[in-house]
């Protein structure tokens, strides 16, 4: 079986056990960043991009509720679907033209963009460079829906072989230059599978048993 396949297999099974452990045990972190995705779409139709598609199934689920939904990602994605359109580019330099999407999606994925552990090409400010794309490529007034792990102060962590970025707030407000927040959201785990909306003040604490996450609506 090939690698593809098999990352398939394991996303689709991952996917299944999100959903019972949400169940079971209460709010995983990825279940409230998709919680957040979902209630702040555009309208049904509207033509969205999704950054880092494949490890999930949200692009897939995205196209079956009827949106345009095109998926970026450096490796293979095997998904299919009418409404789904696949291309294996990195965002640092996409073939999209100006103002292409209503929509841009980055669940827990600025954080890894340039560092290597997904097997991307390392590349010095690729985070911010990532972001100049993601303005270029949307609408006037088009939203980037986006969700990455928050620190009080920013930091670099290991993650799989490479790194992974703790943002600040200092941090955040300068990767979205050139965009309005319009929406915000803070969670933290106080247990690995329970994780809850937080305040800024307690999502920026040092003691947290696990990290936190800041989930935002960005308007261009």
């Amino acid at each position: 079986m090939s690698i593809e396949l098999l990352n398939k297999a394991r996303v689709r099974t991952v996917d299944m056990g999100q959903k019972v452990l949400s169940l079971l045990l209460g709010c995983t972190s990825r279940t409230a960043e998709y919680r957040f995705v979902l209630k702040n779409l555009p309208p049904v139709g509207s033509k969205i991009l999704d950054i880092g598609c494949c490890d999930s199934l949200l692009a897939l689920k995205l196209a079956e509720k009827g949106y345009q939904v095109y998926g970026i990602d450096t490796r293979r994605y095997l998904e299919k679907h009418s409404n789904f359109t696949f291309v294996q580019e990195d965002i640092l330099g996409t073939t999209f033209p100006n103002g292409f999407f209503d929509a841009v999606i980055a669940v827990s994925t600025v954080e890894h963009i340039g560092l290597g552990a997904y097997g991307d090409p390392i590349h010095d400010n690729a985070d911010i460079l990532a972001v100049r794309e993601i303005h270029r490529i949307l609408k006037p007034d088009g939203r980037l829906i986006v969700t990455t792990p928050f620190a009080g102060e920013y930091r670099l962590a290991k993650f799989m072989g490479g790194y992974e970025r703790y943002y600040d707030t200092k941090a955040i407000q300068g990767l979205f230059e050139g965009f309005h927040i319009k929406a915000k959201e803070f969670f933290v785990g106080r247990r690995r599978f329970d994780w809850v909306s937080a305040s800024e003040k307690e999502a920026s604490s040092p003691n947290l048993r696990y990290h936190a996450n800041i989930a935002l609506v960005l308007v261009k």
